[in-house]
């Protein structure tokens, strides 16, 4: 449905000859895309599979928050207030004094794009240009000791917990579905004995009972 409107949409913006047309009808077929790939049996035992990992990830995922939580106060008590927007335009990248501590919030996304690897050297370059706490020094080791403790441990912790209970949950899958089969497999073989051996029927003779019922007789007699 969202994939449907989106490319509506952008085929309305189109008729009506807007610039963005384009994208919105691209952005609808990828979205698209995502439905198509419900009718692919691995797709779908991804998404299951993932679905029943994230559980085991609330450990990983609140360690990660906490360490970009410590990061921002710490950015904060270093560089609250003092980058200026604006002030450093054709010094710095552009835009990329957005990038500060002058707020949590700001603080927040600073950090995560720094978790993310995007371009966390720029963002340290505004730091050398804030009007205290601007020593080399101190940026540069604020921002590798980041990188180092958020990114080469921590994401990797979230990554490797992932993976292994991913595949611990695959291997659980499989492994159970071999045992149903097995079990099947057995119950299967169990009833063909069974019901091919041969039934033998025993005959009366004939002899016998006349005997038998001779003998009642003469117990019946007087």
């Amino acid at each position: 449905l969202l994939a449907a409107v989106t490319s509506a949409t952008g085929i309305v913006f189109y008729i009506l000859e807007y610039d963005d047309a384009l994208e919105f009808i691209l952005i609808g077929r990828a979205l698209d895309m995502i439905r198509i790939m419900r009718f692919f049996q691995i797709f779908r035992d991804v998404v299951r599979r993932s679905a029943d990992v994230m559980p085991a990830l609330r450990g990983p995922i609140i360690l990660v928050l906490t360490t970009m939580h410590v990061f921002v106060y710490l950015g904060m008590a270093l560089w609250g207030g003092a980058v200026q927007v604006g002030k450093h335009f054709g010094e710095i990248t552009y835009l990329y004094d957005l990038n500060n501590f002058n707020s949590y919030a700001e603080g927040a996304v600073t950090m995560f794009q720094v978790l993310v690897v995007n371009d966390w050297h720029a963002i340290a370059e505004v730091f050398l240009f804030a009007d205290r706490c601007s020593h080399p020094v101190i940026v540069n080791a604020f921002f590798v000791l980041a990188n180092l403790i958020g990114v080469s441990i921590m994401l990797n912790v979230l990554t490797a917990f992932f993976v292994e209970t991913f595949v611990t949950k695959l291997d659980d899958a499989q492994s159970g579905q071999a045992e149903s089969t097995t079990t099947v497999q057995k119950d299967r073989d169990f009833t063909i004995m069974a019901t091919d051996k041969p039934v033998r029927r025993v005959q009366s003779n004939p002899s016998i009972e006349e005997e038998d019922k001779a003998g009642k007789r003469e117990n019946e007699a007087p």
